[in-house]
């Protein structure tokens, strides 16, 4: 069996290069995409730096804040997208009201502060609105600068929890405690809210963790602390998407090197086990590379995907950063719908410079996005398709 996995990986790899190099990448979006797949992008609210930019506290900031996020999101509609991520959990604050953790800053430019409404709530209703759907993301690990306020009030009720690398807190991923609190945030994100999904971001060992720590051991706590948040979203509605943004590249592959960087070996961060035992919902991999750094790992993920969805985040804002042609992100998105010939679409990394750019994307990106009809079905069922070919 082993023997003729190989040749079945070496023969699917081949496969995907003679698409690069010998088949023309003008084939029609319509030709080699699903009826209905995932077109997700992250919105982020730690700074405010896709939504809020307008301040709360007032009945005239509240308005002002709410129309910013409409806006954003019938953007978002109009280019096809049909699923948004939105930072929940930011810093061990929130943009709800939590009975664990303060408000976000991003609010009221005041940590703690009241806005006056819940966003959470009121994003949900408006996604839902535009048949889009609404996965609340969760920032697990990291819990800001060490004196800011989040941080420091998490410190407070549980010094145990808490370890310092540099100016950055960061919960600790070795105490058992560390799962019970998290999957708690993500227990009341479920049960008091109408959420397709949650999101677990930073879900893995910091890369600048000094105390020594087995790998396998490693692994294992973090496993722990899904295998908890699992427990709660699933026992609560079993309807719920749990999903992760593992770093872009699982481990080394046998021709390819992660270069020292990568989700498994490097911060313990099991994902593709996540997906055999059932953990995980779907992946949401940070695939910010490119050619033999994105393909290859590209192709990992979707074969260690066990029916799953797999939904490759592109880093487009290189076409602003580091002078990437469209080409790239053309080639990335064409590429992926032909190695599962079924969702994997990238997610758009949506900050207000990003948003520029790709609200600005020519038309022929556009019709990548969105070659097909989305139709809403409803969370019940969507669970079921879990985006599948139909």
């Amino acid at each position: 069996m082993k023997l003729q996995y190989k040749f079945v990986r070496i023969y699917t790899l081949f496969a995907v290069m003679a698409l690069l190099f010998i088949l023309p990448l003008t084939i029609k979006a319509q030709q080699i995409s699903p009826k209905y797949e995932t077109r997700a992008v992250w919105v982020t609210t730690l700074n405010g730096l896709d939504w809020p930019m307008k301040t709360a506290g007032s009945p005239s900031g509240i308005l002002r804040q709410k129309t910013e996020f409409c806006e954003l999101l019938d953007k978002l509609k109009n280019g096809g997208v049909n699923t948004v991520i939105l930072q929940t959990r930011v810093r061990a604050t929130t943009i709800y009201p939590s009975q664990y953790e303060p408000w976000d800053v991003a609010l009221t430019k005041q940590t703690g502060k009241n806005p006056g409404y819940d966003p959470l709530r009121f994003a949900i209703e408006e996604c839902h609105k535009r048949g889009m759907e609404l996965h609340a993301w969760v920032v697990t690990i990291p819990i800001g600068k060490w004196n800011s306020y989040g941080c420091k009030e998490l410190r407070k009720k549980n010094p145990n929890l808490v370890i310092r690398i540099g100016d950055e807190g960061y919960m600790n991923p070795a105490k058992e405690e560390t799962g019970t609190y998290i999957a708690r945030i993500c227990s009341e994100i479920v049960n008091n809210y109408d959420v397709d999904g949650i999101h677990l971001d930073y879900i893995r060992y910091p890369e600048t963790w000094k105390q020594k720590v087995n790998s396998t051991q490693g692994r294992t706590n973090i496993t722990k602390i899904v295998r908890k948040i699992n427990k709660v979203v699933k026992q609560s509605k079993p309807w719920v998407k749990l999903t992760c943004a593992p770093i872009g590249k699982h481990d080394d592959l046998r021709r390819y090197s992660s270069r020292g960087w990568n989700a498994r070996s490097r911060v313990y961060q099991d994902a593709q086990e996540w997906m055999r035992t059932g953990l995980m919902d779907g992946l949401y991999p940070m695939m910010y590379f490119q050619g033999n750094n994105f393909f290859p790992f590209a192709l990992d993920w979707i074969e260690n995907s066990y029916g799953k969805p797999v939904i490759s985040g592109l880093g487009i804002y290189f076409m602003r950063d580091k002078n990437w042609s469209i080409d790239v992100i053309k080639r990335q998105m064409e590429v992926c719908r032909f190695m599962v010939l079924v969702m994997l679409i990238s997610v758009l990394s949506f900050s207000q410079t990003t948003s520029k750019v790709y609200m600005t994307l020519p038309q022929e990106i556009l019709m990548l996005i969105h070659p097909c009809p989305i139709q809403w079905f409803g969370r019940q069922r969507l669970c079921h398709l879990h985006l599948a070919i139909l």
